[in-house]
């Protein structure tokens, strides 16, 4: 592993779910760690703070992660294309990023 990648680990090591863990680990490698906990803040309904903290938590734990999961898949999915939107020299990029995306559809 990479220093960034061990970092974004240690970030998420105390989400449950080891799918959600996984899925936010991926996320928070390509993407940075603050803008995928951003990502699940809002799913949430919470502050968007960026950090992954008490709050985060406890509100993830009384939701159903597979829900939340598939959830994030869907707001990670709209980022995307919202980077393609912006930047179209990044379209060629779009089929693998999309397919990389949806494999953590649960």
């Amino acid at each position: 592993m990479t220093k960034l990648s061990d970092a974004v680990t240690d970030c998420f090591s105390q989400i449950e779910d080891p799918h959600l863990r996984d899925h936010l680990i991926d996320f928070g490698v390509q993407s940075g760690p603050s803008i995928a906990t951003q990502t699940l803040q809002g799913i949430l309904g919470i502050d968007r703070t960026g950090q992954l903290g008490s709050n985060t938590l406890a509100s993830l734990a009384i939701r159903d992660q597979r829900t939340i999961n598939n959830r994030l898949v869907v707001e990670r999915v709209k980022m995307i294309g919202r980077v393609v939107v912006t930047r179209p020299a990044q379209l060629g990029l779009l089929g693998g990023w999309l397919e990389h995306a949806l494999t953590f559809i649960r």
